[in-house]
């Protein structure tokens, strides 16, 4: 058995059973149609004029309709609700926007989709925003730096273009000086004096009425050198000053670095005077790099890169080698045994002479010339006690000032060939 709908009505809907019976039993099913019709706008959103900040709210009735569904546009493109500013309401299918900004007018529509017949546009609304008096940005606090050009804005903005004006609240003159010049909002200033430092109002008027703004502004000294730091050669174990001193106003502070590491040096040695120099009590090869001093205040930052290279000098090996051999010389002398005494008594001998040699050369050399080579420096030297204990002689000797590892390599081997020969 079949139920057959020539043409289907909206009066149609309802609850439908199918009853089956026989001597045997009795069976019913039931079902419910529902008839869905092309959804029409009863009422269309209208136009609305509101402040901003102000809540808008837009409505869209339709024909009763269970499947139908409501859709925003804004200029055409579909809008999102946001759950705070752009808010649906399902059940009376309204729009509401709160807390509205000029960026919110614009055209408004709602569509109805209904499935089984094409959506349906409402006619369109107009949100219009009436913006409140107000600075945009609001004007802020300014540091300008002595004998600059600068310029200071504000920029309001309302319902109708506000008259913007800048005064200075601290002078009673209602004049500007020759220097500063307001041209609708923007203080410009020709070349800035120390006696610009004041508190200036920037205030906007237009027929919603006046709002006003105050700053501050302070007049600085970018920090400059006033004495720099230069690239120094120094000897190894020998004390160090780079010299760094800066002026300004505020007065700069000054910080060191090293290989771009700040304060990246030994603290034991090195430490900033009060002056702003670096200063190091002795200085050995690992000190060696990039040495940068920076001085900084509120108006900005002024940096200066030097290089330092050590240099190893014959009085720095002759020490090293005088301290190992003592230390050698004491150990052995602590540990010989008493039923060697006599050998031992020899071999201190031995080693006395050949340390007073040492001594000799390393406390009565002069230097007598100097070149330079591709190490580094080169000059020549006279000691005493190299081949005999009263005789002189003349030796060269070679500084290695450069930092290229092949340079590095070489002179490793010829410190070793002449260590070698020496044995």
């Amino acid at each position: 058995m079949r139920l057959i709908f020539s043409e289907v009505e909206e009066s149609d809907a309802g609850e439908y059973s199918c009853v089956a019976e026989n001597i045997a039993d009795k069976r019913k099913i039931s079902f419910s149609l529902v008839v869905s019709t092309a959804p029409v706008i009863m009422k269309h959103p209208v136009d609305i004029m509101v402040n901003e900040g102000e809540m808008a709210n837009f409505q869209c009735l339709y024909n009763n309709s269970s499947s139908a569904v409501v859709y925003w546009l804004k200029d055409e493109n579909y809008l999102r609700d946001t759950g705070n500013h752009i808010i649906f309401n399902e059940q009376n299918s309204s729009l509401t926007i709160r807390n509205v900004s000029p960026s919110d007018g614009g055209n408004y529509q709602c569509e109805i989709n209904s499935e089984g017949f094409p959506p349906v546009l409402s006619k369109t609304a107009v949100l219009s925003v009436k913006e409140k008096l107000k600075f945009i940005p609001a004007p802020v606090n300014r540091k300008l730096e002595l004998g600059s050009n600068a310029k200071i804005y504000c920029k309001a903005g309302g319902s109708t273009p506000p008259v913007v004006k800048w005064s200075r609240i601290d002078v009673r003159s209602a004049e500007w000086p020759p220097h500063i010049r307001d041209d609708n909002g923007t203080l410009h200033f020709n070349r800035v004096l120390s006696t610009d430092t004041g508190k200036y109002m920037c205030v906007a008027t237009n027929s919603q009425g006046i709002i006003n703004a105050t700053i501050d502004v302070d007049v600085i000294v970018m920090p400059k050198f006033s004495v720099q730091p230069s690239d120094t050669v120094a000897n190894e174990g020998d004390p160090v000053t780079l010299h760094c001193l800066a002026e300004g106003d505020p007065l700069p502070i000054i910080q060191w670095d090293k290989n771009n590491e700040l304060n990246g040096f030994n603290h034991k040695r090195f430490k900033v005077l009060e002056n702003g120099s670096l200063y190091a009590s002795e200085i050995n090869t690992d000190d060696e790099g990039k040495y940068g001093c920076t001085a900084g205040n509120s108006g900005g930052l002024r940096r200066h890169e030097v290089t330092l290279i050590v240099r190893v000098s014959l009085m720095m090996w002759c020490r090293y080698r005088r301290a190992r051999r003592k230390a050698l010389m004491l150990a052995q002398a602590t540990t010989a045994d008493a039923e060697n005494s006599d050998i031992h008594d020899m071999e201190m001998k031995e080693r006395s002479q050949k340390n007073h040699i040492e001594t000799n050369v390393c406390e009565e050399n002069t230097e007598l010339m100097k070149s330079h080579g591709e190490y580094g420096e080169v000059f020549l030297a006279r000691a005493e006690g190299l081949t005999g204990e009263n005789s002189e002689s003349v030796f060269m000797v070679k500084a290695l000032e450069n930092k290229s590892e092949s340079l590095i390599a070489e002179f490793n081997k010829e410190i070793a060939m002449y260590s070698k020969n020496a044995a």
